[in-house]
């Protein structure tokens, strides 16, 4: 698959999620439940914040596409999946998984900024003296994965549905996959190589 062919699939799935959200929010509205649109239309700004970086045409040819649509399909049925359901959980516990939710997005923000125009939704080879060490990740090899999953799990466990789980098993299943090829193709490069052996992929001192 080419740059041009997954960046017009990216751009694709970005407008349906977007019509899509912008749906739960109005449905959870005018169903009385203020407390889940809120929480819907918070993904919603956190999606398009990011818009730029995910429709924007690559200033890099990526080092492997194959893994990039499945993780985008698979996010975005994970999120379609969870909007459109009822909240499964009392008010007390919502507001602790919006919690997990902003600390999610935190982190992954955090990420992005650090690399700053070294970020990608794709997987790019890193240059000589290209690889970032600072921020978070100073304790993570992948900080910006590690905080999309801790937001989506945020959002899933106050949404939950079978279908809806059965979404994130599947992103969980993406993420790895990607980490797995990621890693292959920048080990390749003795820096990364030192920098990975230092640090845990997504959780501290567990992996």
């Amino acid at each position: 698959m080419t740059d041009r062919v997954a960046t017009y699939i990216l751009r694709t799935l970005l407008a349906l999620s977007a019509i899509g959200l912008t749906t739960a929010v109005a449905a959870h509205l005018v169903g009385g439940r203020p407390a889940p649109a809120a929480f819907v239309a918070a993904y919603l700004v956190w999606m398009l914040s990011e818009a730029r970086i995910t429709v924007g045409t690559p200033t890099q040819s990526a080092a492997e596409t194959r893994t990039l649509v499945p993780y985008a399909v698979a996010r975005v049925l994970t999120v379609l999946t969870a909007a459109f359901s009822a909240s499964a959980v009392p008010d007390e516990f919502g507001i602790a998984l919006a919690g997990v939710f902003v600390a999610g997005v935190a982190l992954r923000a955090w990420a992005i900024h650090e690399l700053g125009v070294q970020y990608s939704h794709r997987v790019v080879p890193i240059s000589e003296g290209g690889l970032t060490s600072s921020g978070p990740y100073s304790l993570l090899r992948h900080p910006a994965y590690a905080g999309m999953l801790l937001a989506n799990i945020g959002f899933v466990v106050y949404f939950s549905s079978p279908a809806s789980i059965a979404a994130l098993t599947l992103l969980v299943a993406a993420v790895l996959w990607r980490i797995r090829v990621e890693e292959g193709i920048l080990t390749e490069l003795p820096q990364y190589r030192a920098f990975a052996d230092t640090r845990c992929r997504m959780v501290p001192g567990v992996w």
